[in-house]
């Protein structure tokens, strides 16, 4: 719970207030444990067992329509002290130019009635407006290549690994067999490019959770993943594998 600005206490949530809180995974369940109660409970079942007024919050960061490739991701983390903390993640379409980007942050705020999922109050927003620095990498490294992938139809010809404030992107340049059809591709199931480090330990996924697939330029295909990582390996392995990383695949040496 929170202190409001009057001094009383009260429950935060970024969730569907009238869902469980363990729907949030192990964050959820964390909370519930803090509170002292079941998290099958939804959030307004805890206020009301907690005797507490609920508040659905949420912030999202506006980019302009022009730059925005698919809409954003947006998720939710729940503190100790009960704060949340908002993370939204718009997906730009790289034609961002210039030392920095004119946004919004658009504000949320309800009081959620907790006995009437019905008959909600009328929320209040507001937009402020935000300066977004834009950075470019600060390293690119570029790796000529040939593998052919005889599972997923393609021949990767190129790698791109460009270090970010917010980790190494990596694009992957691939061409698909003669014949094949993006629907092929789509039904050889989902193709994951994964960097490993020179002794076989894979990088993490990045704040970016997307696989981005350019198919504009058929049937030339690119895969961009970012990887959470601070600098760019003089030797790092390079492998696509498909999303439940199950299946034995061609591995390429990257060197500098």
């Amino acid at each position: 719970m929170v202190k409001l600005s009057d001094g009383s206490n009260a429950l935060l949530t970024g969730d569907e207030p009238f869902d469980p809180i363990r729907a949030n995974g192990e964050n959820g369940v964390a909370v519930a444990q803090r509170l002292g109660i079941d998290p099958a409970l939804t959030w307004a079942e805890a206020a009301r067992q907690l005797n507490l007024p609920l508040y659905s919050v949420r912030a999202v960061l506006e980019v302009p329509e022009e730059l925005n490739e698919d809409g954003w991701m947006e998720d939710m983390m729940f503190n100790e002290d009960g704060s949340v903390t908002c993370f939204c993640m718009p997906l730009l379409n790289g034609t961002a130019s210039g030392d920095h980007v004119d946004g919004q942050l658009f504000l949320r705020v309800q009081e959620v009635n907790a006995d009437d999922p019905e008959n909600q109050p009328e929320a209040l927003s507001t937009r402020c407006p935000i300066r977004i620095a834009l950075q470019l990498p600060s390293e690119t490294q570029t790796y000529e290549v040939h593998q052919e992938y005889p599972a997923a139809g393609l021949t990767l010809t190129s790698v791109r690994a460009e270090l970010t404030p917010a980790g190494v992107y990596q694009f992957a340049n691939l061409t698909a067999r003669e014949g094949l059809t993006r629907d092929d591709y789509a039904e050889s199931g989902q193709w994951i490019p994964v960097l490993y480090s020179a002794d076989g330990k894979r990088y993490g996924g990045g704040l970016n959770l997307t696989v981005y697939e350019d198919m504009d330029n058929w049937p030339q295909l690119m895969l961009m993943r970012l990887h959470s990582m601070d600098s760019i390996p003089d030797t790092m392995i390079f492998a696509l594998e498909d999303d439940n990383g199950s299946l034995q695949v061609p591995q390429v040496i990257l060197n500098k």
